[in-house]
């Protein structure tokens, strides 16, 4: 049906959105130990951003 072809198609999208996160995560991480500091506010800061950029996403499609 459409919504199980729009269901997958959102959790595809998700699934690599998060990736794509984490991977920059784990990026920046790296680059704050070379420097020799963490910016913990940076990644508190971003994940709720990004899970809240998905969930407005995901009402947009719902509704």
């Amino acid at each position: 049906s459409k919504l199980q072809s729009w269901q997958k198609e959102l959790r595809n999208r998700f699934n690599n959105h998060r990736r794509h996160v984490e991977k920059l995560e784990s990026e920046r991480k790296s680059l704050a130990q070379e420097r020799g500091f963490k910016d913990t506010f940076m990644s508190s800061a971003m994940m709720p951003l990004s899970v809240m950029m998905f969930s407005m996403l995901f009402m947009d499609i719902l509704g």
